[in-house]
């Protein structure tokens, strides 16, 4: 039974690997349909955090080149940030594009290696 869950994450990570060459850092390289929906997404997903905590920490499963840390960034968030994903590539696109956020690291798994206050998941696929 694993073998046939790790190819299937294998699969998988091949697939967004290939949308985020195709179309880079963008919302169209980890398969969302527009910017817009990305970020109407996001907001939805970030209602249950309670911003009066300033240092919370947030696990984000398929967090791929990791936007969702841009948004929260954005809205002023000071959260310590894991972003885990299966595919290497998205991985590689994140820390490049966050290399200089001390409070943000970025994991290839399919699992958290730390606790954290809060989890999400983005864009899961099986």
């Amino acid at each position: 039974m694993r073998s046939s869950i790790s190819k299937s994450l294998s699969d998988i990570a091949s697939y967004y690997s290939d949308k985020l060459a195709e179309h880079g850092d963008t919302p169209l390289g980890v398969d969302w349909n527009s910017g817009e929906s990305q970020r109407i997404r996001f907001a939805q997903l970030c209602k249950v955090i309670d911003h009066k905590i300033s240092n919370f920490s947030i696990n984000v499963l398929g967090c791929g080149y990791g936007a969702l840390l841009n948004y929260m960034r954005d809205q002023g968030s000071e959260c310590s940030y894991l972003g885990i994903d299966i595919s290497d590539t998205m991985i590689k696109s994140s820390k490049i594009r966050h290399a200089n956020d001390n409070n943000a690291r970025f994991l290839v798994s399919d699992e958290p290696d730390e606790v954290a206050d809060y989890g999400m998941a983005l864009h899961l696929t099986a």
